[in-house]
């Protein structure tokens, strides 16, 4: 998985499921898909010791899962995650750096008026406007986080609300 380097931290698209309660405020049958540190297994723009324990109970596991503590999707729970934790450990996501990444790297937009159209006034963008949070339904989950990681996923999530 491709990780970004934003203010000297590292950041990744991490994604959980309800059906396990990882993440707080979720319900059975949604997913949460959020651009966050690397680490960050219960979304909550933090890197902490609840994520830490997180990915040690499945450690040396064979765990498809961000909520699990497969930060790189490489389908094991080893090292690899633990390092990802352990780079961004003890530290925030920095919703304004994240932001002014994106807007910097956005292809700039070109327009063609008319000549006897008045051009629309520019529109703002507040680095904090942006929105890094979706939530959908659990039964597009596997085809969206396919979509998004932009590979097949070797274990698919049951889609009977069971553990992994």
């Amino acid at each position: 998985m491709a990780q970004t380097l934003t203010d000297g931290l590292r950041y990744a698209l991490g994604y959980a499921d309800g059906n396990d309660g990882i993440v707080s405020g979720l319900a059975s049958g949604q997913i949460e898909v959020k651009y966050t540190l690397s680490g960050d297994a219960n979304l909550d723009g933090l890197v902490n010791g609840s994520d830490f324990n997180v990915l040690s109970a499945n450690f040396n596991q064979s765990i498809t899962g961000w909520d699990q503590g497969d930060f790189n999707y490489d389908g094991l729970v080893n090292a690899s995650d633990f390092n990802d934790l352990s780079a961004n450990f003890n530290q925030g996501v920095n919703i304004a750096a994240v932001a002014n990444t994106i807007l910097a790297a956005a292809p700039a937009a070109t327009t063609s008026t008319p000549a006897k159209t008045p051009a629309a006034a520019p529109v703002a963008v507040s680095p904090t406007s942006i929105q890094t949070t979706s939530t959908i339904p659990a039964s597009e989950s596997d085809d969206v986080v396919d979509t998004v990681l932009g590979k097949h996923v070797a274990t698919k999530k049951p889609r009977h609300g069971g553990r992994r």
